[in-house]
């Protein structure tokens, strides 16, 4: 399996990959090459992302240079709606969302690609909706899944709208950070293990999901 790269970084250790946008102009700037790479590899890539934004995604997808519908009909690019991912059932379930990466990795392989290349889209946590108070925890057994398939995951979120506090604790759960077009190994990023005690101690003592937001 050919090594895969990131704002020229090559990746060969590690694969979840987390990243902080303050507009959409900026995202497309810097993600668009990855998006393409992924694609010319023959890698399957999967996007996940709001429902009402698909279009927007397809045709910026388009101005890059990639054939969306042909990639889209032979089934290489899979862009999905969040509400039928992070939030299906209506609300989060981190144990689904792992094993929706576990059985994506596998289908690509099983498809003949090289590996799985995925973007989420992180702004459906911003609502709050039932289940966001695990989303760290996730971000932590992530880590787990990706790098057992060597499938390469990038979050992306929006700076903008984010507590100080919450940004360290997703810097705490990425192994990798791009920022500024630039991909660094990241000296915030804690073993998963600590940390997974950690924020359940910390869950356990204020159970109230929105204490602190």
């Amino acid at each position: 399996m050919r090594d895969a790269t990131l704002a020229g970084m090559r990746l060969d250790r590690h694969y979840h990959v987390c990243t902080f946008f303050r507009s959409r102009d900026e995202e497309y700037r810097v993600l668009g090459p990855f998006y393409k790479e992924g694609l010319e590899w023959g890698e399957k890539v999967v996007n996940l992302c709001d429902a009402a934004f698909r279009h927007e995604h397809l045709a910026r997808l388009a101005q890059l240079g990639i054939d969306v519908e042909g990639c889209h009909d032979r089934g290489q690019l899979l862009v999905q709606s969040w509400d039928d991912c992070y939030l299906a059932h209506g609300r989060f379930d981190p144990d689904r969302m792992l094993q929706f990466f576990d059985d994506a990795s596998s289908a690509a392989s099983a498809e003949g690609y090289s590996r799985l290349r995925g973007m989420g889209n992180m702004d459906w946590a911003l609502s709050n909706p039932p289940g966001a108070d695990q989303l760290i925890e996730y971000e932590i057994r992530l880590n787990e899944v990706v790098g057992r398939h060597k499938c390469l995951v990038i979050c992306v979120y929006d700076l903008t709208r984010l507590p100080g506090a919450t940004v360290m604790d997703i810097l705490r759960c990425h192994p990798l950070v791009l920022i500024d077009r630039t991909v660094n190994e990241n000296p915030f990023y804690t073993p998963p293990g600590a940390f997974l005690e950690e924020i359940r101690a910390r869950r356990y003592r204020d159970p109230d999901p929105a204490h602190g937001r």
